[in-house]
């Protein structure tokens, strides 16, 4: 789970994400294997964002608190062994989003 974003660094599920200056990043993982999961991430930006806005302008819910449980769930997401054949990366990851949208909506009434 994402817990703090700060000064460079993104702590994700124990592992701390460095960013140097822009140029590079370190993690116990592998540089390559972050930054593929970076560009997955930054890839799928606009469907967080208009999953956002749909279940924000339906509920009332603040956007960027929908925006932010968004990009949860799709770190979440990308982090999954994903291997069901009968559905789509793309519909998986959007209803993985919307999904936790929704749970965070019925939470918070």
């Amino acid at each position: 789970m994402l817990t703090e974003i700060s000064n460079g660094s993104i702590a994700f599920d124990n592992s701390m994400y460095s960013f140097n200056s822009g140029i590079g990043v370190t993690n116990k993982l592998s540089s390559i294997d972050v930054l593929e999961k970076l560009r997955l991430i930054k890839s799928y930006t606009d469907l967080v964002i208009s999953s956002a806005l749909k279940y924000s302008s339906q509920t009332g819910a603040p956007l960027t608190q929908m925006i932010k449980v968004g990009f949860v769930a799709l770190i979440k997401l990308t982090s999954a062994n994903y291997s069901n054949t009968n559905i789509d990366y793309d519909r998986y990851l959007k209803i993985g989003i919307e999904n936790a949208m929704m749970d965070f909506i019925q939470k918070s009434i």
